[in-house]
């Protein structure tokens, strides 16, 4: 049964201070900002430099060891930077991603889920009509491997059930994403 008499107390003057406390807090942080934002106005970016720093970042990547999941997901931000598909890294990375693959689907490596999503992404990147095989075995994997909550996990942690990981969940997520635009069910 709930007690009404507790609903009709008033508040003690600590609490009320409190609130009055964090209500000026926020307000005194909200005039900060358009206090600065006023002052500081942001500039658009200059196309220019957005070329320069694309560009030395594909010479940074290109110049990198590429293996794994971290190797598929330079070798995806170079495609996506314009390097050519069948660039000698590129083609080196889809060729070690496509040994993870038997006649019963996609076998990770030691990254699982992240592995499977940045994978289904360079492969999609690189030629999703000739990968598509492969890009639907990936998104199994990634879709057999969500909790019942609808996250993803570490795998090494089947009794956490209710447990999820946000960047986890955001690369099945992009995984199954490639797959979906290459048409895999």
């Amino acid at each position: 049964m709930i007690r009404t008499e507790s609903f009709l107390r008033p508040l003690p003057v600590a609490i009320m201070l409190r609130r009055v406390r964090a209500g000026s807090i926020v307000v005194a942080t909200a005039c900060w900002l358009v206090l600065v934002s006023s002052v500081c106005p942001a500039y658009p970016a200059d196309k220019d430099q957005i070329a320069q720093a694309i560009e030395r970042g594909k010479q940074y990547l290109l110049g990198q060891p590429k293996s794994a999941a971290p190797g598929s997901l330079a070798c995806y931000a170079l495609v996506k930077a314009g390097v050519d598909k069948k660039h000698p890294d590129i083609q080196k990375a889809v060729s070690d991603v496509l040994t993870k693959f038997n006649s019963t689907g996609y076998i990770s490596g030691g990254h699982h889920t992240y592995e499977a999503g940045v994978d289904a992404m360079l492969l999609e990147a690189v030629d999703r009509e000739v990968y598509l095989p492969q890009l639907e075995m990936i998104a199994k994997y990634l879709v057999a491997r969500q909790r019942p909550h609808g996250a993803w996990y570490y795998p090494a942690e089947v009794n956490s059930q209710d447990f999820g990981d946000t960047s986890i969940t955001q690369d099945a997520i992009l995984g199954l994403w490639a797959a979906a635009r290459a048409v895999a069910e």
